[in-house]
């Protein structure tokens, strides 16, 4: 009988198996069996230079702290996300031969479906919910609609690595075995401090939510007079300061090269002004918006360029069934006072408060807006300029609250009404979904069609940079800087081009410039470069042309 009820188990973990690998074919689909790629030219681009950047560096062929780019600028990594963490997977790709594009695409998809079983584990074993509550919640994290429209910045699938700390620090806080717990701990804090060297608003933006929930937490304990708990956490502070103490040591040596490479470049730019970053911070509607189906970023993107992230479409669908479910939990457990333990029950109470509270934290009112405070007072604050990435770390709290919340007032409730889980699941995926699959504007084909109509540089040429004097190229400025980028590393050469997410100090480089040959000169004066071979290329005749400077 035993045997039987196991292998029941068994089939009903391999189906969920089998759904969210499902859910990754809907996600991915349009990608997956051609040679699309993920995003645009653009950023994607820029990423999968990074991340080949790294693999380079481990062939010896490049120096970890600068790139192939704005030359002779140094410390030139540290103008945008590192991409360090996505070197891992996507080394292995490298080394068995695919190509720096596919390799990273194969990446993204690894991380992303990580993410996915990560979040299911933990929900199923870690918190001790059924698989569909735990469903619910991988359909709420990995597949929502916003996670659809930062794939644009593909840097932000590091998100997925969250349940995987989630997973070591509930196993660190639960192991009593002095070795294991402390192989956790060290796991948990590792993958932390590469949410840094991998997307810094990742890192940032889920400490600046760990640091809202303490005080939360704090509070709801004491108003439900559960000073014990607060006691007892005390408590175990108390018997585990060594451990925390020797975390600390580790993450600041891991963090000690970040800060290196960091902060020259942020006292050389300084923080975004307050202006720049109001500018990005959404308005209610734009929060709560349900994407049209099969609308393509591209598309997004023509409601106003330079305002793409703010077209979240965090679907109103979800809120309703979070908040519906909420006041069902509040109606059972509190007022109608049914059988559950006291701290289940207060922590999914402050877990929802916690979302309730910082919902609102990020989007604007008129003229006002509550992150005005986060960006004055909080230190590191001043450097996010994309504020809607706020809500795509809310993902996190928000799918953990929906599958407890389901759990204890749908799927433990009665009979009668445990039909409804696999009704919400299905709904919060439609609703979420977007039929025509991951934003996709560009691919491999057309990269190397690109990069066979550029002719081969002179043999003296060492430096390079583009041109497009006959206004030949509707492509824009940032197009055309990575596009510079992309011959000089086909051709293993430098370019004074370059594109990120700052720019060096005096650097102003524009390719459709009838001054660009002066600008590169007065760059190179500036530097104090005199004894190399710099060449143009020019796009509207495709000839090489040497800069006599």
């Amino acid at each position: 009988m035993r045997e039987k009820r196991i292998n029941k188990q068994k089939i009903w973990d391999f189906f969920v198996f089998l759904l969210i690998l499902a859910g990754e074919y809907v996600f991915f689909h349009n990608i997956l069996f051609n040679d699309s790629l993920i995003g645009g030219r653009i950023d994607s681009k820029l990423n999968t230079f990074f991340v080949e950047h790294w693999y380079q560096v481990i062939l010896g062929n490049e120096i970890w702290t600068e790139l192939d780019c704005f030359y002779p600028a140094k410390h030139v990594l540290s103008y945008s996300d590192m991409m360090l963490g996505f070197s891992f997977p996507y080394i292995v790709f490298r080394i068995f031969g695919i190509n720096m594009y596919v390799a990273l695409k194969c990446s993204v998809i690894f991380f992303h479906a990580l993410g996915s079983f990560s979040m299911y584990y933990f929900m199923k074993r870690c918190l001790g919910i059924s698989r569909i509550s735990a469903l619910i919640s991988v359909i709420s994290f990995s597949f929502s609609n916003s996670y659809y429209f930062i794939m644009v910045n593909i840097q932000m699938t590091y998100l997925s690595t969250l349940p995987l700390i989630l997973i070591f620090i509930y196993y660190y806080w639960e192991n009593r075995d002095k070795t294991r717990r402390i192989l956790f701990g060290l796991l948990a804090t590792v993958v932390l401090v590469l949410q840094f060297y991998t997307a810094f608003y990742v890192g940032y933006l889920f400490l600046l939510l760990v640091l809202s929930a303490i005080p939360v937490t704090m509070i709801a304990f004491f108003v439900c007079r559960r000073q014990e708990w607060c006691a007892q956490i005390i408590m175990e502070l108390k018997n585990r300061w060594k451990d925390i103490a020797f975390y600390a040591v580790v993450a600041i040596m891991l963090m000690l090269p970040f800060v290196y490479l960091y902060l020259p470049t942020l006292a050389e730019n300084g923080g975004r002004n307050w202006g720049d970053v109001f500018y990005f911070i959404p308005e209610p509607q734009q929060v709560l918006g349900l994407a049209e189906a099969d609308k393509s970023l591209m598309q997004a993107q023509h409601l106003e360029e330079s305002k793409y992230n703010l077209t979240l479409g965090i679907p109103w669908i979800d809120v309703l069934v979070f908040i519906s479910l909420f006041m069902a939990f509040i109606w059972k457990y509190c007022i109608k006072q049914q059988k559950i333990s006291e701290l289940k029950k207060t922590s999914l109470i402050c877990l929802c408060i916690l979302i309730l509270l910082c919902f609102p934290l990020a989007m604007k009112f008129g003229d006002f807006s509550p992150w005005y405070f986060i960006y004055r007072f909080i230190p590191g604050a001043s450097a996010v300029r994309a504020v809607p990435r706020w809500y795509n770390m809310l993902t996190i709290p928000l799918a953990i609250a929906l599958g407890l919340l389901m759990q204890y007032v749908v799927v433990k409730g009665e009979k009668f009404y445990r039909f409804l889980a696999p009704i919400f699941a299905t709904v919060i995926f439609v609703s979420n979904i977007f039929t025509g699959g991951t934003c996709s504007d560009w691919s491999v084909s057309g990269e190397e069609a690109y990069i066979a109509a550029v002719p081969q540089p002179p043999a003296d040429c060492e430096i390079m940079y583009l041109t497009d004097k006959q206004q030949s190229s509707q492509a824009i400025e940032a197009e055309l800087q990575m596009d510079a980028w992309t011959i000089a590393k086909y051709y293993n050469m430098d370019t004074v081009n370059g594109y990120s997410g700052q720019e060096p100090l005096n650097w102003n480089i524009s390719i459709k410039s009838e001054n660009v040959d002066r600008q590169v000169t007065d760059w190179l004066q500036y530097n104090h470069v005199s004894n190399k071979q710099v060449y143009a290329f020019d796009i509207g005749n495709r000839e090489w042309t040497r800069l006599v400077y």
